[in-house]
Formats: C-alpha cells, structure tokens, sequence
C-alpha cells in the first residue's frame, strides 16, 4: 500500500473514531471501514464512474388516483 492511499485511510478511520464520540476500542473496525470506503472510492476513480449511491424513487406531484371497485351491474 503506497502512503498516500495509507494517509487516506488514516484520516477516514479518524473520521469515524470522532464521529463515534471518540469512544476507543474500535480502532480496528474503523480501519477496516475505512479501507472499504476508500478502496471502493478509488477503484470508482479509475473506472471513471461515480460511487453508487442509493436515493430514493422520483415521487410524482401528482397525488395516486384510487381505483374503483368493479363490480356486478345491477338490473
């Protein structure tokens, strides 16, 4: 792993111990996190394409119309 990629890393597991509160005992599963996150952001970098990132469905403006019941005609 070149340093660069190393220091990286670094400062996202930092990120994360913070954003945790700065409790310890989870280095380890920061660094791992860590590593994910910024293996998947470079692997996207040389691929040429954006990270995924899940959103959520269009919502129409128009409100859903309700359909109506079918039933028997009556004579």
């Amino acid at each position: 792993m070149n340093e660069s990629l190393r220091k990286k890393i670094e400062a996202r597991a930092y990120q994360l111990f913070l954003k945790r509160g700065g409790a310890p005992g989870h280095h380890m599963e920061d660094w791992a996190k860590a590593e994910k996150e910024i293996f998947a952001e470079e692997a996207s970098a040389k691929s040429g394409s954006a990270p995924k990132v899940q959103t959520q469905p269009p919502q129409s403006s128009r409100p859903a119309q309700a359909k109506k019941p079918q039933g028997q005609n009556r004579k």
